[in-house]
């Protein structure tokens, strides 16, 4: 064999093992639909941001609707997990801002068809979750996602 064949011959062996390797292990296209509630306490939590990561730093996050609930379209595939946020009230919403932003009345007219525009549905108190849970080196919440769509209810506890 001559040297020529022998180059063409590892070229062709290097790259049948690279295209050979793709397709190992998760892609980053690799992505769930997971449904659920959230509870604190054993209540529906009612606002905030759920977020799923797997070892490898992939993500997929979601906000939860007022009824306790989030759906996640892009939770990625695999052993992730699972960390709640909520939002933190500052200056003066704190101090009575957003009780008077939700509280006024309808803006008569207010939506260009002549109508009603209500105020929006804001509740009045976020719950303080323990930090544990708003950060992935720290939250106990895990959870394997698999291809397809699943149900995965969180229950976080102060404890």
């Amino acid at each position: 064999m001559t040297y020529f064949h022998r180059t063409c011959l590892w070229a062709l062996i290097t790259i049948g093992a690279s295209l050979g390797c793709i397709g190992c292990g998760p892609s980053q296209k690799d992505r769930a639909v997971v449904k659920g509630k959230v509870k604190w306490n054993g209540t529906e939590l009612r606002v905030g941001t759920v977020m799923f990561t797997t070892k490898d730093g992939r993500t997929g996050s979601t906000t939860i609707g007022q009824d306790g609930t989030y759906t996640m379209g892009d939770a990625p595939v695999g052993e992730v997990t699972i960390t709640v946020t909520v939002p933190e009230l500052s200056g003066q919403m704190k101090m009575g801002g957003l009780k008077d932003f939700v509280n006024k009345s309808p803006i008569e007219g207010g939506d260009g068809g002549g109508g009603k525009m209500s105020t929006p549905q804001v509740p009045m108190e976020f719950p303080q979750i323990p930090e544990k849970f708003t950060k992935a080196e720290s939250s106990p919440l895990k959870f394997t996602v698999k291809k397809g769509e699943q149900t995965h209810d969180i229950e976080l506890t102060p404890n």
